[in-house]
């Protein structure tokens, strides 16, 4: 059955306006206490499904979509599992579901699936793309069936504390948040909206902002170990959007 959202609104406004009533429901602030009490997670309305980085590349290998072949995949696992290692280690000293969650932000697959406790973040990720539709997922911060942690809790993960960024571990039974089983039983609720040439001009900026690796220490041990892993080992390309493939 194809995609169908909960609620499609005649404005990004409109739909802004919308989940901004919710949050204050929620909280009573105009942004929520820690912990929040809703994520949210914007889209480009490409997407018929939402599922997690690993999951979407085994089906693109599968469906002979995925410029990897599986000797290249399993690489990548070894890499992800070599840099969680890393991170469990001096001086970052993560356990295994926060160093998992680390690389997940930094776009590696793993079984995750970002979120932010930020609205107007997640309108910034929804707007972009090339598509003329956005979408916006709203899911309470304890989920029925979904664990959820905390990406800005290590003290040097800057550019995930600037995105107010939390990550949902996902399971087999609920391996795609579009799905009905999945917005039942965690309560996910996805709202749509079209764009405009002037929505995205207003969040270009802050898109912009939320994803600069500059001043990111994260992101910098991250691409050493990544380019030391493959001058050992293996060989690797990035694709036109900069992931790793």
């Amino acid at each position: 059955m194809p995609f169908q959202a909960d609620r499609r609104f005649e404005s990004l406004t409109e739909a802004f306006r919308h989940i901004f009533g919710q949050v204050q429901s929620e909280s009573g602030l105009v942004y929520p206490r820690e912990p929040p009490g809703l994520l949210f997670r914007g889209e480009c309305g490409s997407f018929a499904t939402t599922a997690d980085g690993g999951r979407r590349l085994q089906a693109e290998v599968l469906a002979g979509e995925c410029r990897l072949s599986n000797p290249d995949v399993v690489q990548l696992g070894r890499l992800v599992f070599k840099l969680a290692e890393r991170l469990r280690k001096e001086p970052d000293r993560l356990d295994r579901i926060g160093a998992m969650g680390l690389l997940q932000h930094y776009r590696l697959p793993t079984r995750m699936v970002d979120f932010t406790a930020n609205l107007n973040n997640a309108f910034a990720f929804a707007v972009t793309g090339a598509s003329s539709t956005g979408r916006v997922a709203v899911m309470p911060r304890v989920p029925q069936g979904l664990r959820v942690i905390d990406l800005m809790a290590h003290p040097w993960a800057e550019r995930a504390q600037r995105q107010g960024a939390y990550a949902v571990i996902i399971t087999d039974e609920l391996a795609d948040l579009k799905s009905e089983t999945a917005r039942s039983l965690a309560g996910i609720k996805w709202y749509e909206f079209p764009i405009v040439p002037f929505d995205r001009n207003h969040f270009k900026e802050m898109y912009q902002e939320l994803l600069r690796e500059s001043d990111d220490a994260s992101a910098g041990f991250l691409r050493l170990h990544i380019t030391e892993y493959v001058e050992a080992f293996w060989k690797v390309f990035a694709g036109t959007d900069g992931v790793v493939a």
